[in-house]
């Protein structure tokens, strides 16, 4: 069992890893714009590395720890300076994942709250790369990304590795957000997988839930009608109906034949082996085996055309995960791909990826900033990173962490070429206009150049025509965007004067749960 305690400034709250709902706060009470973040882990009994992450700054920091027995983990905590206000994702990636919109206020003191949906399971391993960082992070969103939902499609099945992990999405929420999704995950057999009992519910939004004792027995979404039916004591469908919000004696109506059934069984239909779980979608079959040798689930999609496996070891005296996948193949297991990741303090960082490391390798390598204290902000983001090719980038930041250059290969260039023989872009920080200047440099001459005025619910971006232009030069293009300050469409663009002079004006309006964007473009 997980527990989580997220303090963002002097308020607190909580995120119970199993069924539980909680409450955290983000308070700018620090000064304008100053958000300080601690995330503590309370663990007992754990697997693998969970990963925290909070990004307001324009970078993406990952915090994480190495499990080493019961106790409370301080994952995360740090100060972020000249935080927009705006809306900001938050991922908590924990026994499953969870992420949601966090909105920061634009002056000290406010406070928001928001709900964190518990998730359940053993083990964790459940990240899609987004942006910057090798393996993921957050991102500034309109909308809320949900990592699990790979696709939005009602019914969409996805099967993961690492241990037994299967989502099957609920569809998609108001505004394109996800609806959640139903998961199984458990790192070892157990016979209650093949029950309705081990089905959890991820990410909820929008969805109203009817359980059977505790087990989850249907599930209302925008998109569709989850009715999760026992066949017998080894097997239970997942069927997917168009929605009706109109109960009758307590359970909504079905209204004919499932567009999709999910049918989730154990194929040996006895307590005495629970080795095997099997899933079906719509005819296509995924199995989960136990191999008791390896002490490892391995998985076999595509009708059993493709058989694969995850394992861990650790080395460097417990300091570097080796995370292996392999795929069966000729009658043997071959490795697919090796992936490092590293402990520094209490996060773990992705540190070289090998694809095909037994046949042509392809190797890509990630080195963090270490030269500085453990509780400076900067300790533990990306210092350096190379590809297969050889094409490489290193990374600069002020104490602040946000990040002042980027370093990348030019030509054939090595790793500790001078800047003259680079390419440089070197980002400036203002508290007064232009509050972000935007430099690019290629073997020491000036190539572009761009200021960045931001305002509540305005942005200004200024890209100069001559090399050291002030911000103000006649010459720039300024492109202006402006967006609605409050209301339902806060956050959402207004209007935008683009440098040839015409404009683009956005009205939104909402009738009968439908949305509809009206767009004008003109002089």
């Amino acid at each position: 069992m997980l527990y989580l305690r997220i303090f963002f400034g002097v308020c607190f709250g909580m995120l119970a890893a199993d069924y539980a709902n909680g409450q955290t706060t983000l308070c700018t009470s620090n000064g304008p714009g100053v958000v300080h973040v601690k995330i503590y882990m309370t663990v007992n009994g754990w697997s693998g590395s969970p990963l925290v992450c909070f990004k307001p700054d324009g970078f993406i920091p990952e915090a994480g720890f190495s499990y080493q027995g019961p106790g409370t983990y301080l994952a995360l905590e740090r100060d972020y300076q000249n935080v927009e206000a705006g809306y900001w994702s938050v991922s908590v990636l924990a026994e499953g994942d969870s992420t949601q919109q966090v909105y920061v206020p634009s002056s000290a003191g406010k406070e928001i709250w928001l709900t964190f949906s518990g998730v359940g399971g053993n083990n964790w391993f459940n990240w899609d790369p987004v942006d910057e960082h090798p393996e993921g992070g957050c991102q500034k969103k309109r909308c809320v990304r949900n990592a699990g939902c790979r696709a939005c499609a009602p019914g969409k099945v996805t099967a993961g590795l690492g241990s037994l992990d299967l989502e099957i999405s609920l569809g998609q929420a108001n505004y394109g957000e996800s609806a959640g999704s139903l998961f199984l995950k458990s790192t070892a057999p157990d016979p209650s997988l093949a029950t309705p009992a081990a089905l959890k519910l991820g990410r909820p939004q929008q969805v109203s839930v009817v359980r059977s004792n505790t087990a989850l027995r249907q599930v209302l979404a925008p998109q569709c009608l989850a009715d999760i039916v026992t066949v017998n004591d080894f097997k239970y469908e997942i069927r997917l109906h168009s929605p009706d919000p109109n109960q009758v004696d307590g359970l909504y109506p079905t209204n004919g034949t499932a567009f999709s059934t999910i049918i989730i069984e154990n194929p040996a239909a006895t307590t005495n082996d629970v080795s095997q779980l099997r899933v079906t979608a719509d005819g296509r079959v995924s199995e989960y085996t136990w191999n008791t040798t390896q002490n490892r689930w391995e998985l076999t999609t595509g009708n059993g055309l493709r058989r694969q496996a995850k394992s861990s070891v650790w080395e460097a005296g417990g300091t570097v995960r080796v995370d292996t996948n392999e795929v069966w193949a000729g009658g043997g297991w071959q490795i697919e791909s090796l992936e490092r990741w590293q402990v520094l303090d209490s996060r773990t960082n992705l540190i070289e990826r090998i694809v095909d490391p037994t046949g042509q390798p392809l190797t890509n390598l990630w080195s963090y900033c270490t030269e500085v204290p453990t509780n400076d902000a900067r300790f533990g983001l990306l210092g350096q990173r190379i590809e297969p090719s050889g094409y490489w980038e290193r990374f600069e930041y002020e104490a602040s962490a946000r990040r002042t250059k980027t370093v990348t290969q030019a030509g054939n260039a090595p790793t500790n070429a001078l800047e003259s023989a680079c390419r440089v872009i070197t980002n400036l920080y203002a508290s007064t206009a232009p509050h972000r200047t935007t430099i690019t440099y290629l073997l020491g001459q000036e190539i572009a150049r761009r200021y960045q005025i931001t305002n509540t619910a305005q942005t200004v971006d200024i890209r100069c025509q001559s090399a050291g232009a002030a911000w103000s030069a006649a010459e720039n293009l300024v492109t202006s965007n402006q967006t609605y300050a409050s209301g339902p469409f806060a956050e959402q663009d207004q209007s935008t004067r683009h440098p040839d002079g015409t404009f683009t004006l956005q009205q939104y309006a909402i009738a009968n749960g439908l949305r509809t964007t009206t767009t004008w473009r003109g002089v």
